[in-house]
């Protein structure tokens, strides 16, 4: 006697399309991270690794925090604007990309 089963068909009926993207954000949700803390010692460490690489024309890997991910820009830091206090970064590929400092939460020289 063999038991015709449908698998996994029988319990998807149950799951209605809002589940489905309730669920999705759900999971999306789980991945972020708090904003960490940066005190003033670290701040003066990106500052003094941001001017050397602006003064040696290297590149940097820039760590940013941006509602609860952290992603990295590597590229050269071209001007800092301290007035409106954003860094301007020329990637590798060419085009330019503006960082708050606010929003930065790693610098390494890459």
């Amino acid at each position: 006697m063999s038991l015709k089963d449908r698998g996994i068909k029988k319990w998807q009926g149950f799951f209605m399309p809002e589940h489905v993207t309730e669920l999705g954000v759900m999971h999306a949700e789980l991945d972020h991270v708090a904003k960490p803390i940066i005190d003033e010692h670290q701040q003066a460490e990106f500052d003094a690794r941001i001017a050397y690489a602006m003064e040696f024309n290297l590149a940097l890997k820039i760590s940013i925090w941006q509602a609860g991910n952290i992603t990295e820009i590597v590229g050269r830091s071209h001007y800092v604007d301290h007035v409106r206090q954003k860094i301007r970064l020329v990637t590798l590929d060419g085009a330019s990309a503006y960082v708050e400092m606010a929003e930065v939460v790693g610098v390494e020289l890459a």
